[in-house]
C-alpha cells in the first residue's frame, strides 16, 4: 500500500455465453488504474506513461503499428494525499475510537482507495483522516454490501465522543 500500483481496472474483448460468436473481436478495451503515492502528481505521470509508449514505438514496428491503433486517454485523477501518524490529532482519534468501539484502533497510514481529499487538504491545510465505521467483512462497493447494527452504532458514538474532544481540544494544525 506503500508502493504506487498499475492495474488492469477492466478488460472487455468479444461477447460471451448466449452472444458468444467464433470471430477474432474487432475491439478490446483495458482500463488501467495508477495508484500514486506522496510527491506524485497525476499530470506528471500521464507524461511518463504517453513519453514511455513512444519509446517502445521507436524501437519496434510491430509495438508502433499496435500502439498507433490504440485509443490512449486519461480520466480522473487524484493527487496523493499522506497524513503522518505522528500528529497530535491522531491520538485524539485513536481515543474517541477506543471508547466508540471499545477496543484499540487499527492504525494504518495508507489504504486502499481512491478519494480525491487532496483539494480539501489545500483549501484547510489540516490533516485528513478516514474512520471507517463498517466490519472488516462488508463487501464494500459489492451487490452484497451490508453494515452490521451493531458496528453503525459503535460508528455514531465513536462520532460523539471525537466531536466532544475536539470541541475540548485547542490544536493549531
Amino acid at each position: 500500500m506503500f508502493r504506487q500500483t498499475f492495474n488492469i481496472r477492466g478488460f472487455r474483448s468479444g461477447e460471451i455465453r448466449e452472444n458468444a460468436k467464433k470471430i477474432i473481436p474487432s475491439e478490446a478495451v483495458v482500463e488501467l488504474d495508477v495508484r500514486l503515492v506522496s510527491n506524485q502528481i497525476p499530470e506528471k505521470i500521464e507524461s511518463l506513461i504517453l513519453t514511455h509508449l513512444e519509446k517502445l514505438k521507436n524501437q519496434s514496428e510491430r509495438f508502433a503499428a499496435i500502439i498507433d491503433k490504440c485509443k490512449i486517454g486519461f480520466g480522473a485523477s487524484f493527487h496523493p494525499l499522506f497524513t503522518h501518524l505522528e500528529l497530535p490529532w491522531t491520538k485524539i482519534l485513536a481515543e474517541a475510537i477506543k471508547e466508540g468501539f471499545e477496543q484499540e484502533p487499527l492504525k494504518l497510514p495508507l489504504a486502499g482507495g481512491s478519494l480525491p481529499l487532496y483539494s480539501l487538504y489545500k483549501v484547510t491545510e489540516k490533516p485528513i483522516y478516514i474512520i471507517p465505521y463498517a466490519q472488516p467483512d462488508e463487501a464494500n462497493h459489492a451487490p452484497n454490501e451490508n453494515m452490521m447494527t451493531e458496528w453503525f452504532e459503535k460508528g455514531v458514538k465513536t462520532s460523539i465522543k471525537l466531536l466532544q474532544k475536539l470541541g475540548n481540544t485547542n490544536l493549531s494544525s
